[in-house]
């Protein structure tokens, strides 16, 4: 089972029963289907959430790529899923081979400060595509306190988070050593949105994010390929993608800027005017 980040926008064909497996769902695993949709099953593993879909370009370390619909063809809403590391079996039936498979997981991040004018693309972007949450979100980002962004706007993802798992991608790409600090302060507030956002938050808390936004920044990085993986990473959901998107643009903007998480900790003053440590109060 070869481990491939497969960190760059694919759109290659993939052969029948293949599959683009994160992980973290890898298996072996058990669960029941907690949600399902027209190209996605969601199914309720532990404390979190496992995603069966049929899209090439959402990869992620929870997530399984499928070539076709035809496994996600026999589940219910009440469904029993299991995999087992090499075949889903769906309510005890046949179990369904996916092979040949790769495993997905996260690349590395960190590394050096993005220079402003490989965000201007991004920059257009947004200011073509305003949303409703944006100010709200940017008065947060001034005060250091995202605490009334969680669970803001509407949808199965609201606006909010979405903005502010995009900052999250932000900071695991500049500022990695800000995470654990985040992860403290916002992990409990997720209860605050709905169960696939506070998947997806819990998740970029801890540095793990959907491969659009991952290449989005890695393109960013390299200076190559950014207009294609801005038009992936947009392409997310109604506005999952664009509110990422600004979240991502405004995280690089502030932390190039700003001083970031200083000695005082959470609140405390860094020297520059602001609070140091991103923390609610």
């Amino acid at each position: 089972m070869p481990l491939t980040p497969f960190a760059r926008p694919s759109c290659g064909p993939m052969a029948a029963n293949s599959a683009i497996i994160g992980v973290q769902a890898s298996g072996p695993w058990r669960g029941r289907v907690h949600s399902r949709f027209a190209d996605a099953v969601n199914i309720a593993v532990g404390g979190g959430l496992i995603t069966l879909l049929f899209n090439p370009h959402q990869a992620s370390e929870t997530n399984i790529v499928l070539a076709d619909r035809r496994p996600m063809s026999g589940i219910s809403d009440t469904s029993a899923v299991a995999f087992d590391g090499g075949a889903l079996t769906v309510d005890g039936g046949a179990a369904l081979p996916l092979a040949p498979f790769t495993v997905w997981r996260m690349p590395e991040l960190g590394g050096a400060p993005i220079a402003p004018d490989r965000c201007e693309p991004l920059e257009r972007y947004i200011s073509a595509h305003p949303g409703k949450t944006d100010a709200r979100f940017l008065e947060a980002l001034e005060r250091q306190d995202f605490s009334g962004i969680i669970g803001l706007g509407d949808g199965l993802t609201p606006s909010g988070d979405d903005m502010l798992v995009g900052f999250l991608l932000a900071a695991s790409g500049v500022r990695p050593d800000c995470l654990p600090r985040l992860r403290k302060q916002y992990e409990p507030l997720t209860v605050r949105t709905t169960d696939i956002s506070a998947h997806l938050l819990r998740q970029a808390l801890k540095g793990k994010f959907m491969n659009p936004l991952v290449a989005l920044l890695q393109a960013l990085r390299s200076g190559d390929g950014v207009a294609r993986a801005l038009s992936v990473a947009a392409a997310v959901g109604s506005s999952s993608g664009r509110d990422g998107i600004f979240g991502l643009t405004h995280g690089l903007r502030y932390l190039g800027r700003r001083s970031f998480g200083g000695r005082g900790g959470p609140g405390g003053h860094d020297g520059h005017g602001g609070h140091g440590g991103l923390g609610g109060r």
